[in-house]
């Protein structure tokens, strides 16, 4: 209630994001009541779900559901796909009853060592996703959280490995390589960060200012430390 009445009083609110958590881990009377309040906000246009369903339970995708997001257009659902063995059969089917409710995908990945992190697989990924009717839309640089930094790539070689993808995909097929600066601060574009030292990137922000994106175990665990005072985590974090 407190988040619905803020986006009612800030008429600035364009799009509003379910996310989570997943949304589709509520039911259709639920989830059904939170998009008619969002929709009945004049200046909300766009509405968008992030979700896992239709990979990790694909059998959530119903007809009824996929007819409560139609009655709510212009909806994105926007699925979190890493990998193309993800997109059987099933997920297949899942996604195709979304299209024929005309209900929009994307996707987003995270770039993972040891699961996506070449050209290649990547390539596979955004070409099964076009096959399927779904537009690649972000890759994400894995964020600096706890029990990350196995699967951690660092930023220089996401970016070449992103100008190699270039290569083989179409143009809308080409996912925007993205980075969560620390601080709320938001996502920018990975190949606006300029290099500043080792393992140390510049980016600039929307108002003329800039922040320092730092690499490496030792800034995972500063940002462990800075949000989980006196917890000791991964890698000798202390």
């Amino acid at each position: 209630e407190a988040a619905l009445r803020f986006i009612e009083r800030d008429g600035r609110i364009r799009e509003v994001i379910l996310s989570g958590g997943d949304p589709l881990a509520l039911d259709d009377l639920l989830l059904g009541r939170i998009l008619e309040r969002l929709r009945a906000i004049p200046h909300v246009r766009l509405l968008r779900v992030h979700t896992r369903a239709a990979t990790a339970l694909p059998q959530r995708v119903t007809p009824a559901l996929a007819s409560l997001l139609a009655r709510h257009r212009p909806v994105y659902l926007v699925l979190h796909t890493n990998h193309s063995r993800e997109l059987g059969p099933e997920a297949a089917r899942a996604i195709d009853r979304l299209l024929e409710a005309r209900v929009s995908l994307l996707n987003q990945s995270v770039l993972l060592r040891g699961v996506n992190d070449d050209a290649d697989t990547l390539a596979d990924l955004s070409w099964r996703l076009l096959d399927l009717g779904v537009t690649p839309y972000y890759l994400h640089h894995c964020d600096r959280v706890p029990g990350t930094v196995d699967f951690r790539v660092g930023l220089e070689r996401g970016r070449g490995l992103v100008e190699r993808l270039a290569t083989r995909v179409p143009g809308h097929g080409l996912p925007r390589y993205v980075v969560d600066l620390p601080g709320g601060r938001g996502k920018v574009l990975a190949g606006l960060g300029r290099p500043t030292g080792p393992g140390r990137w510049r980016f600039p922000l929307p108002d003329g200012s800039s922040v320092v994106y730092e690499e490496g175990p030792e800034a995972v665990c500063r940002t462990v430390r800075a949000g989980l005072p006196g917890v000791r985590l991964e890698h000798g974090c202390r």
